[in-house]
């Protein structure tokens, strides 16, 4: 797989783990190449492949960690009611 990183390469081996004893190596060979591109270059398929991906210590906040993290720190205001919530704003 080259250039492609392990995170990358761990799906598509898991992927190709039912074919493994089951095709000729040189078509396990060509289905990791097709797949591992797909995921890489596909808009959809490569968001998700990054969604998945582990996050780095650093991407991190250490409020969130500590579940210190409010609603009010996030930019939500807990503080006032949905409309219609039986507290007697709105219809």
């Amino acid at each position: 797989m080259g250039q492609r990183d392990a995170f990358l390469d761990g799906i598509v081996e898991k992927a190709l783990d039912p074919y493994r004893h089951r095709v000729a190596p040189d078509v396990l060979q060509r289905m990791r190449e097709l797949l591992a591109d797909a995921l890489a270059t596909h808009p959809v398929a490569s968001r998700l492949v990054d969604r998945g991906r582990p996050r780095d210590a650093n991407d991190q906040s250490d409020d969130f960690e500590k579940g210190t993290l409010k609603p009010r720190d996030r930019g939500v205001d807990d503080t006032k009611a949905p409309a219609g919530s039986g507290n007697g704003e709105g219809t």
